[in-house]
């Protein structure tokens, strides 16, 4: 019996540990399973760039209604505010927009006539919920709307580069959909020690085996236990098994099912889109940016958004130089076109940009190419266990089946057995975002409890 579980969890993402963390908090007897060396999933951070955390993945609370945000403060994480969600309305000023056919910087609250049009367009996004055209993509109704062609490079930047995809894929009756569910407190939190003190807090009573990527899964419905094999031929059995890993594992049949997902699930995996991201980091011994800026969002640029981090949103360490960075996140088919790019080009491209758009006769017009001291660049397209970014409200075709909206086909659980977490499972809180992901992690806990009541648990906890 050392082998076989209460429960396995396939992925250690947030959704997997918030699951996990849960039952095994009841008393069920848990494994998760990672195909990677470390825990996080698509959350990751590196400790060594500069004197404080720098996040490679997700890294943002966005809200201050969410379940992440009330996990911070029940358990006294550090937090720190930075740019609002409402990026137009905002009172701390801290957003600027970039338009880079015309080098030309402005903060968000000081818009001129044509970028007004497109925040106004898609201020009323929500409002196309009952859209009755499901194949107009978000290009297509900004074009409708009249919106500037000056500025279409700018809602790219602001909203579906947010989405880690591009304009035309984006579905306007899903992305209203997104844009309608509930966020009533617009803040953006970033957590001081980086995320990993919530991996942490998740992790230190579970059994985790990384380097563990499941091939298999067999819930064939005349045996009790389901089977999970992986690809160096190791076997667990459980009575639930819980799959949280990426969409693209999904998509790409890293792991196959026994019997097949049904005809619906496979449809929901293949319409539900997922494209790259990457994130270029950049440090410099000095501000050269302007003091009350922490995001600019680049229109017709190689690098759509652009975060800003370091002193006074971080502690100066005594007797160290001030160290400031910019990070560049990059998503869609710029991340394509970058990810192709040597290293010294990549970086080469981003200082580039940041010397037009902070470049002046007072700081000799390439400041970012003066004060860099060294970057570092993490491309999600290229790790083997995840192939990209995150999943966004893509075009549901007319020749679509189902009443249901795709992720919520594939949040649902197979024969009582398999069950599915992760962001792209999300159907109450926004996909693509870590509390999505801790939303789905929660949802699972709860079908779990129902189908697989305490009593009906293991008697003692194997050992590996």
């Amino acid at each position: 019996m050392s082998n076989v579980y209460d429960i396995v969890v396939i992925g250690s993402g947030v959704s997997g540990l918030m699951c996990g963390y849960k039952l095994e908090k009841d008393g069920y007897k848990v494994l998760v399973v990672e195909a990677n060396n470390i825990i996080g999933g698509r959350t990751r951070q590196d400790f060594n760039f500069t004197s404080y955390p720098v996040e490679l993945g997700g890294e943002m609370i966005h809200g201050g209604d969410t379940l992440y945000y009330r996990l911070a403060m029940e358990n006294k994480w550090e937090l720190f505010e930075v740019f609002s969600m409402d990026l137009f309305n905002s009172p701390i000023n801290s957003t600027y927009l970039y338009l880079g056919r015309e080098r030309k910087l402005i903060r968000a609250d000081q818009r001129d006539e044509d970028i007004q049009k497109l925040a106004d367009a898609l201020v009323s996004l929500s409002d196309e919920i009952d859209n009755p055209n499901r194949e107009m993509n978000l290009l297509e109704h900004l074009i409708k709307k009249q919106v500037p062609f000056r500025v279409l490079g700018l809602a790219d930047a602001i909203y579906s580069k947010t989405w880690a995809t591009d304009l035309d894929r984006i579905g306007v009756k899903e992305a209203a959909r997104e844009d309608s569910k509930p966020n009533t407190i617009p803040n953006n939190y970033k957590v001081q020690q980086s995320s990993k003190i919530m991996l942490d807090h998740f992790s230190k009573s579970l059994d985790i085996n990384l380097n563990w990527r499941v091939k298999h899964i067999d819930t064939t419905k005349d045996e009790k236990l389901v089977k999970v094999t992986s690809y160096n031929g190791q076997v667990v059995q459980a009575q639930r098994v819980v799959v949280t890993v990426p969409l693209q594992i999904l998509k790409d049949g890293d792991i196959t099912f026994t019997p097949e997902l049904p005809e619906r699930k496979k449809i929901a995996i293949k319409t539900i889109g997922m494209d790259g991201g990457m994130k270029i980091i950049a440090k410099f011994n000095k501000k050269f940016w302007l003091n009350n800026c922490q995001l600019v969002l680049c229109g017709d640029s190689p690098v759509p958004q652009i975060w800003m981090d370091g002193p006074p949103y971080r502690p100066l360490v005594p007797g160290q130089p001030s160290e400031y960075v910019s990070v560049g996140f990059i998503t869609g088919d710029q991340a394509k076109a970058i990810s192709a790019l040597s290293p010294q080009k990549q970086i080469r491209t981003f200082l580039d940009q940041l010397d037009a758009m902070f470049g002046t006769s007072e700081n000799g017009w390439t400041p970012a190419s003066d004060s860099f001291i060294s970057h570092m660049v993490y491309d999600w397209q290229k790790n083997p266990f995840v192939r990209g970014a995150y999943s966004y409200p893509s075009i549901i075709p007319s020749t679509y089946p189902y009443k249901n909206y795709p992720n919520e086909i594939l949040a649902e659980p197979i024969d009582n057995k398999l069950f599915f977490a992760g962001e792209a499972t999300a159907t109450t809180y926004d996909l693509s975002t870590i509390n999505g992901a801790l939303e789905t992690g929660v949802r699972v806990y709860e079908e779990l409890k129902t189908s697989l009541p305490i009593s009906n648990k293991l008697q003692s906890k194997p050992k590996m």
